[in-house]
This record gives C-alpha cells, structure tokens and sequence, in this order.
C-alpha cells in the first residue's frame, strides 16, 4: 500500500512523501519530491536535482536515502492508521 503525504512550505515550495507498507508492515520512503514555482501564478514544477526516488535513482538527483523529520513521519503514521479498517470476513471480500 501507498501512502503521500504533501506538505505547503511556503507559497512558492512544497514537498510529496511516498511511502510503500511492505507485506512485513514496514513502512519505507519511496520518493521525496521537491516542488517549486516562479512565482504563485506558475504552477508547482518539480525540482529534480533535490528530490529523491528508491526505484527511479537514474531520474533524480538526490541519490542516497534523505533523513525525513519528525513531522512527516508522524502525518505517514497517522495517514496508515486512519485507512485501516476492522471488518468481518464477510464483509471483506
């Protein structure tokens, strides 16, 4: 399972977190994009040389794993936690 969290920094920079729940439930960064724009007017481009992806290393320029804060960690967990659902078996198929 998917789970991105976007974050506003101000009104010219924003950045997406993609984490991947393994089967094992581990939760792992799977890409960081760095977004930007001109001015508010333009629309949020990406900025590849400052972002990150574990599977697409060749299309970014950040190639080492980036430490994410604490924040974002945070807002992922509470993202997983607000999908999972508790059901019969039933009703699960």
């Amino acid at each position: 399972m998917l789970i991105e969290a976007n974050f506003k920094i101000d009104d010219l920079n924003a950045e997406s977190y993609r984490y991947w729940i393994r089967e094992n439930m581990d939760v792992v960064l799977d890409s960081k994009i760095v977004l930007r724009r001109e001015t508010p007017r333009h629309k949020l481009k990406v900025v590849v040389e400052e972002s990150y992806s574990r599977l697409h290393l060749r299309q970014f320029g950040v190639k080492e794993e980036p430490k994410v804060s604490l924040e974002v960690q945070l807002e992922v967990v509470r993202i997983a936690k607000s999908k999972i659902q508790i059901k019969r078996w039933e009703d699960s198929k």
